[in-house]
């Protein structure tokens, strides 16, 4: 039903078009310029150069969605953290919101989601639909049309002969122009309401896809994400970096006047640009080219370098898995694994029974707002509390895999104040206790480790496929999963644990696993760091040759 009467009113926008009610944007024949920024998608990446002026700082910056780190490389393994940002801070909200946007705003992820999810496809918006038809017309019917301006025919005051309106006037042809009276009339009429008229159907079509449920909320927040202004992005990321290089400052008295910086993978490639030139702004020189965050961490971790590495990236938003090898292939959309996901499953299993229950049930009958947020915060809280051994890695050594210990508690009570409805107007005494049940918590995490690993197992055997199809230059048949030497584990979540649970379900006991942990939240900005590192010590080298202390040239490295 619905798709018929998107359909009814395609053939109602076609219909008006053709009968010249709605104005024709003028299209050019050529393609639209693309602009001269750093890191668009219309400017080639620029060449990697030594910067005349001072020697580059062994710095690496992470953009991350909720932290922004700033690491210090004195060596590939002497690394000190300047500072770390929360960008859940509530002076930075606007930097976590568009964070968290971002990922939607990234045409080609969102659709590899759709395709691997099967829902969540990207809906045209009325504009979209509007011009989309408009463009259509212009290919197919300009040289049809030459009455109409709007489609390939004559403006005001030029003619296909090469008439002129207003020289006409200005002539001895009086006697003449009630000729040319009526079609100038029905041209500025045509232009004066055209535009209105195009936005009343605009929003007809956006209301009517609301009305029929095709706007989901994903939908609601993809869009919101499109609509985000590059400026609005650069003011959210100025005063995070102002704030890192204060704390900088202040912490370890290191002025950073460069540095390589990484975003999460999922950041826009037309984007790149703003947090650089933010940076610059702020007196921070930087590379022209971004490092997506999974392949900065990567850099901080010692493998072999014709090791297979299965690369899983988390955050509270989204998540994305790639086997990394000679080829780096693109992350693949993992985003039913994100850390929001776990979250609201453990949510819906402790609410659905006892005293949470009955409050959401009597709040719901008294039409009071339910405030689930504070529910949900207080649970997390509460389950990472539970386990007590997060804080059990801090000061080991990154390669201990087995660092964390068992002494989960069996429950732990839920502060809750503040929240309860109509029954604390009976006192303290009458609130009930509630407490989060170990068993509610090892319940929800062991289904998704569970899921996670058949997931994990899956892309595996689609990943030695793809593999073995190229190599062969055929089709072949799903095998056994890709063997994989090392996984590493990005997050910026409590829920590393798991993650590395879900790993060595799927890979084995004999595949070392790399980070995951509280401890880990900096690699990437470790990583990027230690390019810097390389960075610095080519632009050393360089300088000796140039002053003639060595004879052979530095050797160009592509990665830094």
């Amino acid at each position: 039903m619905v798709c018929y009467q998107l359909r009814s009113w395609l053939h109602v926008v076609v219909g008006l078009l053709l009968l010249g009610q709605i104005s024709f944007i003028q299209c050019s024949s050529q393609p639209p310029r693309r602009g001269g920024r750093l890191g668009s998608p219309g400017c080639p990446r620029q060449p990697h150069h030594v910067d005349p002026g001072p020697p580059p700082q062994p710095i690496g910056i992470e953009f991350g969605p909720e932290h922004v780190v700033a690491a210090y490389a004195h060596s590939p393994t002497n690394i000190t953290i300047l500072a770390m940002i929360n960008g859940r801070n509530s002076s930075h909200a606007a930097y976590f919101e568009n964070m968290m946007l971002l990922r939607l705003a990234n045409d080609k992820r969102v659709i590899a989601m759709a395709k691997i999810s099967r829902e969540n496809f990207p809906v045209p918006t009325g504009k979209e639909i509007v011009l989309a038809v408009k463009n259509l017309l212009w290919h197919y019917l300009r040289n049809k049309l030459p009455a109409i301006p709007f489609f390939g025919g004559p403006k005001h005051g030029e003619s296909d002969d090469g008439f002129d309106d207003e020289l006409y006037y200005e002539s001895d042809h009086e006697s003449a122009s009630w000729i040319w009276m009526p079609w100038i009339w029905m041209r500025s009429i045509l232009s004066g309401v055209g535009d209105d008229i195009e936005d009343a159907l605009i929003f007809a079509l956006d209301k009517f896809m609301e009305v029929a449920g095709l706007i989901t909320l994903n939908e609601v927040l993809r869009r919101k994400a499109k609509s985000l202004t590059d400026n609005a992005i650069r003011e959210s990321f100025t005063p995070v970096i102002q704030e890192l290089l204060d704390s900088a400052l202040k912490n370890h008295n290191v002025t950073i006047d460069f540095a390589l910086l990484s975003l999460p993978e999922y950041f826009p490639q037309k984007h790149e640009y703003i947090p650089i030139n933010a940076c610059f702004s702020l007196g921070v020189k930087s590379a022209h080219a971004i490092i997506p965050k999974p392949l900065a961490a990567l850099e901080s971790v010692a493998t072999k370098p014709e090791a297979r590495i299965l690369l899983l990236d988390q955050g509270h938003h989204h998540m994305s898995v790639q086997v990394v090898h000679y080829r780096r292939s693109a992350p693949t959309p993992f985003d039913a694994f994100r850390g929001e996901a776990l979250e609201k499953t453990l949510f819906a299993r402790v609410t659905a029974k006892g005293a949470l229950h009955d409050q959401f049930m009597l709040k719901d009958k008294f039409n009071i707002v339910r405030d689930g947020w504070k529910v949900h915060n207080e649970i997390e809280r509460a389950r990472i509390l539970i386990k007590d051994n997060i804080l059990d890695c801090v000061s080991k050594d990154r390669a201990d895999e087995d660092c964390e210990e068992d002494r989960h508690h069996n429950e732990w009570p839920l502060d809750l104040k503040n929240w309860w409805t109509i029954i604390e107007d009976f006192g303290p005494s009458s609130i009930p206790t509630v407490v989060l049940e170990w068993e509610d918590v090892k319940a929800s995490e062991d289904e998704y480790v569970e899921r996670l690993s058949n997931s994990l197992e899956n892309f595996l055997r689609a990943s030695r496929k793809v593999r073995l199809d190229k190599e062969n230059g055929g089709l072949s048949d799903f095998g056994p999963p890709q063997e994989v030497d090392t996984v590493v584990i990005v997050t910026d979540q409590p829920h590393g644990a798991l993650l590395r649970r879900a790993a060595k379900l799927t890979v084995g006991d004999g595949v070392r696993i790399y980070g995951g942990r509280i401890t880990d939240f900096s690699m990437a900005a470790e990583g990027a760091a230690i390019l810097a590192l390389k960075r610095r010590r080519r632009w050393d080298d360089l300088q000796e040759y140039e002053e003639g202390l060595t004879l052979d040239p530095p050797v160009c490295d592509v990665h830094v």
